[in-house]
């Protein structure tokens, strides 16, 4: 797992007026930084996994907040989920789930941190699950978690 880069005649050449912006994520050599992690499989795939500034550190270890909602999504109550990384004095980073759940249902923190408890690593477990009636979208409609994290 690692950042992809790309290189080609396609690629940018630069941020309008922010070369600060273009020098992190241009090399002189004219690879792209995308912000993606991925990975190459046998038959040299590429599978993007997750983006590098969502990524979680907590303790050394590198949590793929992907995992995690993936699990969450896997749960019929589950309408939709954010998982970010928190500052922790402790542990450098938290992991915090955002979640809305689907019309009909409760949110039931105990019920939600049991069934992932069952299917990822323990600690893969968010360590608060904040309920949400929605979550903050660009126009598009993708989740911002930027905002989740400035709050």
């Amino acid at each position: 797992m690692g950042e992809l880069y790309v290189k080609g005649v396609n690629v940018m050449k630069g941020y309008w007026h922010k070369p600060e912006e273009t020098e992190n994520v241009l090399s002189a050599g004219g690879w792209l930084r995308t912000g993606d992690l991925a990975y190459l499989d046998d038959e040299n795939y590429i599978y993007i996994v997750d983006r590098v500034k969502d990524l979680i550190i907590m303790n050394g270890e590198n949590i793929y907040p992907g995992e995690v909602e993936s699990c969450l999504y896997e749960m019929n109550e589950i309408s939709e989920c954010a998982v970010i990384g928190h500052p922790d004095p402790l542990r450098g980073q938290a992991i915090w789930a955002y979640v809305v759940m689907k019309d009909g249902f409760d949110f039931n923190e105990d019920k939600i941190r049991r069934y992932l408890m069952k299917n990822l690593a323990a600690y893969k477990i968010p360590r608060r699950f904040i309920p949400m009636d929605a979550l903050p979208k660009n126009p598009t409609g993708k989740i911002l978690k930027r905002v989740l994290r400035n709050d």
